[in-house]
């Protein structure tokens, strides 16, 4: 079977268009929406670290900036039995809460999903919390 160079080359072209067009939706400066516990962990799992402008308990306003990617957290402080995905999604809408890694105070801290005002990520993307009851 023959393939043309011209099939092949309009293929490519398609192929980079749907590239292209995929992450121009994930350049620096924009801004998404995060609906669920899955999305929260989907969309953060992999940047360097984030930074969250969230309300404490005590009602006082936070800004922390943390991580929940393994490559940037010190090995004694990763924990020994790691989690599925499910699970810990599982446990986020169960207690409504999540666990980051505080890259200033070098420890765990736990915060609610719905305290969250805003989250901006390393690469630059703006995320707002919309987390349906």
């Amino acid at each position: 079977m023959y393939i043309s160079e011209q099939y092949i080359e309009e293929s490519l072209r398609d192929v980079w268009k749907k590239v292209t067009s995929f992450f121009a939706k994930k350049k620096e400066g924009t801004q998404e929406t995060i609906n669920s516990p899955k999305d929260f962990f989907n969309n953060l799992k992999e940047e360097d670290y984030f930074i969250i402008d969230f309300t404490k308990v005590n009602g006082s306003n936070r800004i922390m900036k943390c991580t929940i990617n393994f490559k940037n957290i010190p090995k004694n402080d990763i924990p020994k039995h790691s989690k599925t995905t499910e699970q810990i999604i599982s446990e986020i809408k169960k207690t409504g809460k999540i666990t980051v890694y505080d890259l200033e105070d070098m420890g765990w801290k736990s915060l609610y999903l719905a305290s969250i005002k805003n989250i901006k990520t390393s690469s630059g993307i703006e995320y707002k919390i919309k987390i349906k009851k």
